[in-house]
């Protein structure tokens, strides 16, 4: 005797090879079983979509596209036998095969009519967090009476009683890659619908989903105007029956805040939380919306409302309203309101408040990390914060950051301790608090330094080479360093520290270098470029000690492109190397040579060209032409 199918998977498909095994494989565990059968409907698909499909059923049909989705679900359902429909697409799949096993099998269904199931629909596809959260009506009993209406947005004839049930949907449809296939989907589902307004202007429902189209597609200004006139059909509904069209005032509110029109989305969403007091969205989009106006008291409210309702979400009604889509649902929007919250407590010195949201907040971000290392530095907690440092590698330069700018602001002496305690813990931030507060014997620093790569640690450790002298060794120190690398960190260094800037002088005009030591002589070069640069921050009028480090930079930028590209070669190259600071060396090694000739016109031209080559040292360049060639440089 013939098994009885209880439950027909019921889809309709075209070209969708990318979706359709990942759906089907989702299905697998509830195919083994007798009593379910797996019908598909292909609409006219010309990629591998049929292929798929009959290596999972033998059940598959064809009927050619109408432009109407419901003809089409209508169409497919015709050719299903078993007792109940699971209407599923391409782009989704099964989270839960057992939650629907365990409902057909147990009789739970006796007397029902129709099935929610809840859908997360995912936005990016490295981040799980961000979802939207619906509950939709997809299992329904299969009886004569059972259809779909609607060209598109198909909506199901939802009948009594209906049962909310714990299955769940992940939905994919909103990752697509192909813009070409985005906007093809976007056309085709905005015309038809447009079409369907022009036929039924009053329809509210299709007002709405154009909106929809609109924001989904990255057109918010259309989807604001749209759901402009949405709201104006609402408005012609008896206020207290508005209650079902909530969900507009999500949408509203959402793209009014995407366009900047922040007043419009107070109005939209205090007018929504009167009508659905437990609409979590509404409080939490308030709360970014009193952000952006400054009103930090009425964001803080409207978050922890939004917090409130989120810690008894599922006995919420609305949590389970077929009709509203939940937007702040998901773990990522609970951890920015938790951080918001935070970051408020904090400003407020309120650490305790500010710690306990931030645990409340699961995902480990730049956020947490730093405000957790500014509470605990003012709690002086620096123990807490070593804990931080050890266990989230990633933070790590971040987090040293914070440290290093909070201990600016206190005394030396809570300086010193401080640093007694982060010399305890592990990583490089340990070895240079350690240096830091008088362990500073020139081979340890030395040591330290050797281990580092500016590239990729904060500044802050550059201020340890203040305290060497410079040397060929302290030249040796940063051959591993990039020359951008090399020249940010003294820029940094130099900042506003005059008294090191007399040191750096003094010492790097009397440093002895081999002019063959190239390697030496290109880090060098990197330094006397930093030292002119920075001296343009006092004055624009050319210090002697300032040109004469201009001199040495001129000498040892000569050697270098004398080696680089070989001296008989410079004038063929001159032309076709890219490096500007290289063509600027070129420029004056020609204009030293043709010194004490008559021509002066191409000396004055190629100290022009290099001034455009290197504009920060524009001032040299006029001082040495005055000097050198009786000429006033424009």
């Amino acid at each position: 005797m013939e098994k009885k199918i209880k439950l027909s998977f019921c889809m309709i498909v075209k070209n969708e090879e990318e979706n359709l095994k990942r759906c089907l494989d989702s299905l697998q565990q509830i195919l083994q079983k007798q009593y379910v059968e797996l019908v598909i409907l292909d609409t006219g698909s010309t990629d591998k979509t049929v292929e798929i499909a009959k290596s999972y059923t033998d059940k598959v049909y064809f009927a050619e596209w109408n432009n109407n989705f419901s003809d089409m679900r209508n169409k497919a359902i015709s050719y299903t036998n078993g007792e109940w429909l699971f209407s599923l697409d391409a782009d989704e799949t099964l989270e839960t095969p057992n939650e629907l096993i365990s409902l057909i099998e147990s009789g739970s269904l006796n007397g029902k009519m129709s099935v929610m199931v809840k859908i997360k629909s995912f936005f990016y596809k490295n981040n799980i967090d961000k979802f939207l959260l619906e509950s939709n009506f997809k299992i329904f009993r299969n009886d004569k009476d059972f259809c779909y209406r609607g060209a598109i947005h198909n909506q199901p004839n939802v009948r009594k009683p209906i049962m909310a049930s714990e299955i769940l949907l992940n939905h994919y449809g909103y990752l697509i890659k192909d813009k070409n296939l985005m906007e093809k989907k976007f056309n085709r589902t905005s015309s038809i619908l447009k079409e369907e307004i022009e036929k039924d202007p009053k329809n509210i429902y299709y007002s709405f989903q154009l909106s929809v189209s609109y924001s989904m597609y990255g057109k918010h200004d259309l989807a604001l105007k749209q759901i402009r006139k949405t709201f104006e059909l609402l408005n012609n509904i008896d206020y207290k029956l508005r209650k079902k069209y909530a969900f507009i005032y999500s949408v509203y509110s959402k793209n009014a805040f995407a366009c900047g029109q922040y007043k419009e989305v107070i109005n939209i969403a205090e007018e929504g939380v009167r009508l659905r007091p437990d609409y979590l969205d509404l409080y939490n989009i308030l709360g970014y919306t009193y952000q952006k106006l400054g009103n930090i008291e009425k964001m803080k409210s409207n978050f922890q409302k939004y917090l409130d309702l989120y810690s008894k979400k599922e006995r919420l009604d609305v949590y389970n309203d077929a009709s509203i889509a939940l937007y702040s649902i998901d773990q990522s929007s609970l951890n920015k309101a938790n951080i918001l919250l935070a970051n408020y407590y904090y400003e407020n010195n309120e650490f305790e408040n500010s710690l306990e949201h931030i645990n409340n907040a699961s995902e480990q971000t730049d956020q947490k990390m730093i405000l957790l290392t500014k509470i605990h530095m003012k709690k002086d907690e620096p123990e807490k914060i070593i804990k931080y440092l050890n266990e989230n590698e990633s933070y790590y330069n971040k987090v040293t950051i914070i440290i290093e700018e909070m201990k600016k602001l206190l005394e030396p002496e809570k300086q010193d301790k401080m640093d007694l305690v982060f010399a305890k813990g592990e990583g490089i931030y340990s070895e240079y608090c350690l240096l830091n507060r008088g362990f500073n014997e020139e081979l340890k620093l030395y040591t330290f330094l050797k281990k580092i790569d500016f590239k990729y640690v904060p500044f802050f450790y550059g201020e340890v080479v203040k305290d060497l002298n410079i040397s060929k060794r302290f030249v040796d120190l940063f051959r591993k360093n990039e020359q951008v690398t090399i020249i940010n960190l003294f820029r940094q260094l130099l900042k506003n520290d005059y008294k090191y800037e007399n040191k750096l002088i003094k010492e790097i005009l009397s440093i002895d270098i081999k002019e063959n030591d190239f390697r030496s002589i290109k880090t060098l070069l990197v330094i006397h470029r930093a030292i002119l640069e920075n001296s343009n921050n006092y004055s624009e009028e050319v210090h002697s000690k300032y040109f004469e480090i201009f001199n040495k930079y001129l000498y040892y930028g000569e050697l270098f492109i004398k080696y680089l590209y070989g001296e008989e070669k410079l004038r063929i190259l001159s032309t076709i190397i890219n490096d500007n600071e290289h063509r600027f060396f070129i420029n004056f090694y020609f204009v030293k040579k043709m010194r004490g000739s008559n021509n002066t016109m191409l000396q004055v031209k190629l100290l022009k060209e290099a001034k455009e080559n290197l504009p920060t040292l524009n001032n040299y360049i006029k001082e040495y032409a005055r000097l050198h060639l009786s000429q006033n440089l424009s």
